[in-house]
């Protein structure tokens, strides 16, 4: 009942306002949504399923462009991953000496190997982001 009611102050308001909704687009009480790449229960936010296996089942980069496109799809993901600056440091480095559109082989190791995999898998076990709660006692720590 709450809930309605809600709904409805907020269509009044957006008529008040001048907005229209497309009802054909609208989604109401949902337990979660996909939008863009991102899968957002309510109470929280998480990558979508179906991009973290693409990521997951991309074969090991023979050159700087597929170890780029591997990193920027990585990347966008980073926030989900606790300690990835650390975790593709190497990966990184490695681009420093090849020119980014380059095609020649890399000189893959087992540390870059390792690399490679710890992403993959710490993107499979990725952090449940929640949403920020509105109201939080903080403390405030100063060195001065």
């Amino acid at each position: 009942m709450i809930f309605l009611f809600l709904v409805l102050k907020a269509f009044k308001r957006l008529d008040e306002y001048g907005f229209c909704i497309n009802l054909s687009k609208y989604i109401l009480g949902v337990p979660k949504i996909k939008f863009l790449v991102y899968e957002i229960p309510s109470d929280g936010l998480k990558p979508s399923s179906e991009k973290v296996e693409v990521i997951r089942n991309f074969p090991k980069p023979q050159s700087a462009i597929s170890l780029c496109r591997f990193l920027g799809m990585e990347n966008f993901y980073h926030r989900f991953i606790p300690n990835c600056e650390k975790i593709q440091q190497q990966l990184s480095e490695l681009l420093e000496g090849h020119k980014k559109n380059s095609t020649k082989p890399l000189l893959w190791t087992q540390k870059l190997n390792a690399s490679f995999t710890q992403i993959k898998e710490a993107l499979h076990k990725v952090t449940f982001l929640t949403h920020p709660v509105p109201d939080p006692t903080l403390p405030l720590v100063t060195d001065a």
